[in-house]
């Protein structure tokens, strides 16, 4: 049989506590709270950290929502002779990069970052099929005139 004790962890003697990653912004005086201690205050108000850093990790990207549902309306868009599309797709491509500079910076959850994702591949295919919609539907104007009128 084998003996299956465990060897106690050792503890770090200093007993430091878990910093904030970059880009945690205090939510009283704006101060960047990078390295600061999590159980901490913050250096210029006295604002608990751990306040700051829930609300920081607990909010989904605006532009990461806003890229999803202007990519899901680019795909729609695409049945009004593609014009939509072509407005709604850039946007949410736009949005999708403004969303991941947030989520990169550690503004916004790493979840948002999915739904940026997706708005974006959305946004790419309904502008896709909006343009090639609205090219036939100008050639097919195009072709009425110059063949109706002759």
């Amino acid at each position: 049989m084998h003996d299956h004790t465990e060897e106690p962890i050792e503890n770090d003697s200093n007993n430091t506590s878990p910093v904030t990653p970059t880009c945690i912004k205090c939510i009283q005086c704006g101060y960047d709270l990078t390295g600061v201690a999590i159980g901490g205050q913050c250096p210029e108000c006295g604002a608990s950290v751990n306040i700051s850093f829930q609300v920081s990790q607990n909010t989904t990207s605006g532009y990461a929502i806003a890229s999803l549902i202007l990519g899901i309306a680019s795909i729609a868009g695409c049945m009004f002779y593609g014009i939509p599309s072509v407005i709604c797709g850039p946007l949410a491509i736009i949005y999708a990069g403004k969303a991941k500079d947030q989520i990169l910076r550690g503004e916004r959850i790493p979840a948002s970052m999915n739904m940026a994702n997706a708005g974006k591949i959305c946004g790419i295919i309904g502008l896709c099929i909006g343009l090639l919609g609205l090219l036939a539907f100008i050639a097919f104007i195009i072709i009425q005139v110059v063949f109706v009128t002759m």
